[in-house]
């Protein structure tokens, strides 16, 4: 059974106790530890597993990275040395599709023979939690809870979603919630006894602090809220659109810039009719972004943990967001933030206000900001913890 006995990277103790050598050159080459990621996004390869797997790799591991295909997964794993392989993964319902990434993922799994599968997203959690259990073999399977989708759905799908994600959670041998509040309503969610757990402060991946540095806030200057992220209904655009036509009813001077891809193309004509709006498809400089902001605004219905927020706070920009599961962890309320009640754009408007009328405030939460992603958030710190986890969880120590 893997992680029984001494560890195959150990040397061999004498009678005194002592190390006498680490190998001998009859003795084989032990091979490298391996880690098989899933995740759905090519995207999310690129903005959130490259600093993991550049961890697991530091460490000795060999790393392969499955995803739906694109320039994102190419390139990463190109950058990192690590080996890519593309399945017909969807974010949407594509049960056919599904079942193809299912039948490919399990034959990976079954020939790579992993220490460890690492599955994330809900879709690819779902698949590279089964696959991995399909396959049969020795591997550890750890999944990284980064939100619960059923979260933000309706009846009848909320439900069915719902069962999946605690399916997910069951077949695993460790979950791991990048927060307390979404550790906490994963458990909830069922009778199940389901193992989960979460590292240090949560975060799926930490923040560069290298790459997001501290900027002063401008105090002379026309102040401006800022969205970074998917433009979509459930990331709270519509209450988002409604708080900053009650700021310019109130008279208050401010800009509002919206970045991230649209995904909802219906509301295009809604940003394009809210006065002191404007839209930006890609940023591919999100520090240059920050920069150029005075207020994060995350008006969310659900997520994991916004690793936006806490971007934001390295950048020393303060934040309001709601109470929403995983949003919640991200600000500590009335020190680097503001909290409001998901779905209320009044509560959203006059949290807003209380930052645009006071530059003071918003650069001292800015500063409070800073302090806290450097103390709980640091990537590094973040991504190899996940590393010592994974290692514990699967009875092997790293080569180097």
């Amino acid at each position: 059974m893997r992680g029984a006995g001494r560890h195959p990277w150990a040397g061999r103790e004498g009678r005194s106790g002592e190390v006498t050598s680490l190998r001998t050159s009859r003795e084989p080459l032990r091979k490298r530890p391996r880690v098989v990621i899933f995740v759905t996004s090519p995207i999310t390869v690129a903005s959130f597993v490259m600093p993991i797997a550049k961890a697991f790799m530091a460490r000795g591991w060999s790393v392969d990275i499955v995803s739906a295909p694109g320039e994102g997964l190419d390139r990463t794993a190109e950058e990192l040395g690590a080996t890519a392989h593309a399945l017909p993964l969807h974010r949407g319902v594509a049960p056919l599709a599904m079942l193809k990434a299912f039948i490919s993922g399990t034959k990976l799994v079954r020939r790579m023979r992993p220490d460890l599968v690492l599955a994330a997203t809900p879709v690819a959690g779902l698949l590279g939690v089964v696959a991995g259990r399909t396959a049969k073999t020795d591997a550890k399977i750890l999944h990284l809870a980064w939100g619960l989708r059923s979260e933000s759905l309706k009846p009848p799908f909320k439900q069915m979603v719902g069962r999946l994600e605690t399916l997910t959670a069951a077949l695993a041998d460790m979950t791991l919630a990048n927060s307390g509040s979404l550790s906490r309503a994963i458990t909830s969610s069922t009778w199940r006894p389901l193992s989960v757990s979460v590292l240090g402060e949560g975060s799926s991946h930490g923040v560069d602090l290298g790459k997001f540095r501290f900027i002063p806030q401008r105090r002379n200057s026309q102040p401006v809220i800022g969205f970074v992220g998917r433009i979509r209904r459930d990331k709270g655009i519509i209450e988002l659109l409604e708080a900053i036509e009650l700021l310019d009813q109130r008279g208050l001077s401010f800009e509002a810039k919206l970045v991230g891809s649209l995904e909802e193309v219906d509301l295009a004509s809604r940003i394009e009719a809210t006065p002191r709006t404007s839209h930006t498809a890609f940023a591919s400089d999100v520090p240059a972004v920050m920069a150029d902001l005075d207020v994060l605004c995350l008006p969310t219905w659900r997520e994991g943990f916004p690793n936006v927020v806490l971007e934001a706070g390295a950048s020393g920009r303060p934040v309001v967001t709601t109470t929403a599961t995983g949003a919640v962890d991200a600000v500590v309320e009335g020190d680097t933030g503001l909290l409001v009640q998901p779905r209320d754009p009044h509560a959203l408007a006059d949290a807003l206000e209380q930052l645009l009328r006071s530059p003071e405030l918003r650069a001292t939460m800015g500063e409070s900001g800073r302090r806290r992603v450097e103390e709980h958030f640091d990537q590094e710190v973040v991504c190899h913890r996940l590393v010592d986890f994974a290692e514990q969880l699967c009875g092997v120590e790293s080569p180097r």
